[in-house]
């Protein structure tokens, strides 16, 4: 299906990752590259090159983490949101276009980060964080349906947008890949789009746009549906999706 196809009627809702999208830094990396005892190259190795999955390698990284939550929370602190995502949500929010946050990372560090630029509204997926025993984590994956996701973006899109309006994801990397067959319109960057470059995967369901920041979305959002922009339009914001 192309964009010319999509039913003007059907509305939109976005779907974005965060790491490295969202964030100017990949946090969960931050994390982890800053908080694991000893060498964890080898988990990332293998993850990277199917041997396990990505829960196998959350949960075997998060054993090798040694911190107070006192301790992440300042490093979580340092993180930043890329600025002009904080403009574009100012604007879909405006115009009642619904954002959700898939994640295949942790939910502490994703309200954490979000709290301190004041947009606790989103709604957001993801894996959970558990702090114990004074400077231990563990995780817990309450949306595992996949075998080699913890938190599958593609599952994520087909339960949560049942109601068939326009799906557009954006993302930068490999945990993106499962959402492409099942977004309307796709906006990567970074090895996603190489991903979705490829021919055998390349617009399965959809377009795939390169992006450099949220301003290159929204202009290529408001070109192609203009009437899904107009305050006060068709287009609903719950904030208890």
């Amino acid at each position: 299906m192309s964009s010319k196809e999509i039913d003007s009627d059907r509305g939109i809702r976005i779907f974005c990752d965060f790491d490295g999208t969202i964030s100017v830094k990949d946090v969960g990396a931050e994390f982890f590259n800053g908080l694991v005892i000893g060498d964890h190259r080898k988990i990332l190795d293998d993850w990277f090159n199917g041997r396990i999955s990505s829960l196998e390698c959350l949960t075997k990284e998060c054993e090798l983490v040694r911190v107070t939550k006192e301790d992440a929370d300042r490093l979580i602190d340092k993180q930043e949101i890329e600025p002009s995502f904080l403009e574009f949500y100012k604007e879909i929010r405006k115009d009642g276009i619904e954002l959700i946050i898939l994640s295949d990372g942790f939910d502490y560090y994703i309200e954490r980060v979000l709290r301190n630029y004041g947009i606790e509204d989103i709604t957001y997926y993801a894996n959970k964080l558990i702090f114990y025993d004074t400077d231990r984590v563990r995780p817990e994956f309450p949306y595992y349906a996949c075998s080699f996701f913890a938190n599958c973006k593609g599952l994520q899109l087909q339960k949560l947008n049942t109601d068939n309006k326009v799906s557009v994801y954006i993302g930068d990397g490999y945990s993106d890949k499962c959402a492409v067959p099942y977004a309307d319109i796709i906006f990567a960057k970074g090895e996603f789009y190489e991903y979705c470059q490829k021919e055998s995967n390349s617009r399965p369901n959809g377009v795939c746009n390169r992006f450099n920041d949220f301003f290159d979305i929204l202009n290529v959002l408001k070109e192609k549906f203009p009437n899904y922009f107009i305050k006060g339009g068709n287009a609903t914001f719950n904030n208890n999706f």
